[in-house]
């Protein structure tokens, strides 16, 4: 039997607790660094459940390794910014929809006024560890439900060169429920 009932979903049987890193292209074990030069054609980093399973997306986390300090107008320790900027996508097929009301993130302090959380840790000889957290419940309004069946995925696009970073990576954080068609 399909599950159709999405507040079914988030009540009577919310899954198990499941950490997924985006990945280049979406492929299962692949590539999570998005530390290269996407500058000639946009890359999509995506995560999304198998055929048989569910995803409720609860947040994204986006982490940046950088030398201190952190600069509102830089991109991690990319100073000025980027030109494209990074986009949160919800994808079916051909079907896309942004989830950032406010369009691509360009600088560090777009994260802030999209309604992140950041933190910054400092790591061994001073390189910081910068994490920026949106939660979908409070930035976006509501979780947000992947059906496997249908090949939705949460898409992070880049179009900008991040040869600059260090560590550049993108994780959700929700729960999976494996379906029994």
């Amino acid at each position: 039997m399909a599950i159709t009932d999405i507040w079914g979903y988030l009540t009577n049987n919310p899954g198990n607790p499941f950490i997924g890193m985006l990945t280049e292209g979406g492929i299962p074990g692949g590539n999570c660094e998005a530390t290269g030069d996407y500058s000639g054609a946009p890359v999509d980093f995506a995560l999304g459940p198998e055929a048989g399973a569910d995803y409720l997306g609860l947040s994204l986390t986006v982490f940046i390794t950088q030398l201190p300090p952190l600069d509102k107008d830089a991109y991690g320790q990319i100073g000025g910014g980027i030109a494209n900027g990074v986009e949160l996508i919800f994808k079916r097929g051909d079907y896309e929809r942004g989830l950032n009301p406010l369009g691509p993130i360009k600088h560090n302090k777009d994260f802030i006024i999209a309604g992140a959380r950041f933190e910054d840790t400092e790591l061994d000889g001073g390189t910081k560890f910068t994490v920026f957290e949106f939660d979908f419940l409070k930035d976006f309004g509501a979780g947000q439900v992947l059906h496997g069946a249908s090949g939705e995925r949460f898409v992070m696009r880049l179009n900008d060169d991040f040869t600059g970073l260090d560590t550049h990576c993108f994780a959700v954080n929700g729960r999976r429920r494996q379906i029994y068609l």
